[in-house]
């Protein structure tokens, strides 16, 4: 693909300000063929039906091996490095055979010498043009590195360098970010890691994070984002892109936020 940011930024820069310029341009040049690429990056693309089990393997090793390696990395004192393991092995109701895949995947990104790029990498070469599970991939991480209500700064910064590894902006993970802790509103966790539905009291903020909308959006604007998120976290369709089966039970729960994100929403501004 011919980088043309690249090119008109070198030339304008010359123009403007002799080499310096030049090398300017070229830095810009490069973050807007960058920029442009990640807004042609698909949400979704038809998968070959015999690259999905490696596609799904890639996913399941990379979700509970840097999940270790962050737990490991970054413990907050009085943390459990399993509890992170636990909370999502408890929401995904794991098989035994599995569970020990998950535990055996965990403890190896907890070694010292794990190597987080060469996990992360060739995950993210196998489902580059599937953005939406990317997104779910980094959904997971989140969700199992805040430890009792708050993300600790390191674990923090460790997740922005695997979003960088996915070539995810900052804004991604900010958005990201705000749509999990929308989402722990809408739910409380028992001792045992488990999530439990609760109703929300006020803060239909928290609706319109999980909808990525803003407060002042039109009905048919919000209509339209719950469609549209509906059929991008629908179960089946996840899986035939490259979600494991083993982890159907986070798109379950996530279709059951949205519509209830929607239906708060609706019964607000009764519509």
């Amino acid at each position: 693909m011919f980088h043309w940011g690249k090119l008109i930024g070198v030339a304008l820069g010359y123009i403007l300000g002799g080499l310096p310029g030049a090398l300017l341009g070229l830095a810009l040049g490069f973050l807007f063929d960058k920029s442009l690429l990640l807004l042609k990056r698909p949400h979704f693309t038809k998968v070959n039906p015999a690259d999905l089990g490696n596609l799904q393997k890639e996913f399941f090793v990379a979700t509970f091996s840097v999940m270790g390696y962050v737990a490991a990395a970054a413990k907050p004192d009085n943390d459990d490095e399993f509890a992170a393991l636990n909370k999502v092995i408890n929401r995904l109701s794991l098989p035994q055979n599995i569970h020990q895949e998950a535990v055996a995947l965990f403890n190896e990104g907890k070694k010292p010498n794990f190597n987080l790029s060469q996990v992360v990498l060739p995950f993210f070469t196998a489902c580059r043009y599937q953005a939406h599970l990317l997104e779910m991939f980094l959904e997971i991480q989140l969700f199992a590195a805040f430890n009792n209500g708050e993300l600790n700064p390191s674990r923090q910064q460790i997740l922005l360098n695997v979003c960088r590894m996915l070539e995810m902006s900052r804004a991604d993970f900010d958005r990201i970010l705000s749509t999990i802790r929308a989402e722990r509103h809408f739910s409380r966790e028992k001792k045992t890691g488990k999530v439990v539905r609760m109703p929300v009291s006020g803060g239909v903020e928290d609706a319109y994070a999980i909808l990525n909308l803003a407060p002042n959006a039109s009905n048919e604007e919000i209509t339209q984002a719950y469609r549209r998120m509906t059929s991008m976290n629908h179960p089946d369709k996840l899986v035939a892109r490259g979600l494991p089966e083993e982890m159907l039970k986070i798109a379950e729960d996530k279709t059951r936020e949205i519509r209830t994100a929607y239906e708060r929403i609706r019964s607000v501004r009764n519509f």
